[in-house]
Formats: C-alpha cells, structure tokens, sequence
C-alpha cells in the first residue's frame, strides 16, 4: 500500500495532480456528467495516524492507465501549456 506521495511518484505527476484527477471526478459525479467513478479509489486506513488514504498496486496501474489516456494540448481537458515543468513543453515567446 502506497500514500499519496509515493503513488505521486511512481507514476510521475505531482500530489496536487493526484488530487486534482480525484477533485475532477468529484465535481463531475456532483454535476451529473459521469455517473460512476473511473479513478480508482483508495482506502482510508483508519487505524493509522491521521487516517490517510492508501493506493495498491492495482490502483497505481489504474492511475498509469488514466495519465497515459489524458489528451494533451489544445483540445485536451488539460493542456501541456499549463504545466511548464513538463519536460515535453515548448514554450513558445510569438504568444
């Protein structure tokens, strides 16, 4: 089982992308245009110090699954010009 930090980094995006995917999907159950989950879903481990959530290795599969179908660019949900970190970004100075 994985935290956070570490399902951050296996599979190469940052914690506030992680969280960003499950805030997504949150807010997209919430307004109707999905009816059911795609993220896999963490457990919280109670018996643990501030109850943290926790990834298997199935679910770091299944994150690896949905960064590898996000499309990039212009007419992707998220583009690469908003992540100047990317090591793909070309910054362009005509714009």
């Amino acid at each position: 089982m994985y935290n956070v930090n570490e399902v951050a980094q296996k599979i190469g995006k940052s914690v506030h992308t992680v969280k960003n995917w499950y805030r997504c999907e949150r807010e997209q159950l919430k307004d109707g245009s999905i009816s059911e989950t795609y993220l896999p879903q963490p457990q919280r481990m109670e018996h643990l110090l501030g109850k943290p959530l926790m990834w298997s290795d199935e679910d770091i599969e299944k994150l690896i699954e949905h960064r590898d179908s996000i499309k990039f660019g212009r007419y992707g949900v998220l583009g690469k010009y908003t992540n100047p970190d990317n090591k793909d970004f070309i910054y362009r100075k005509d714009r």
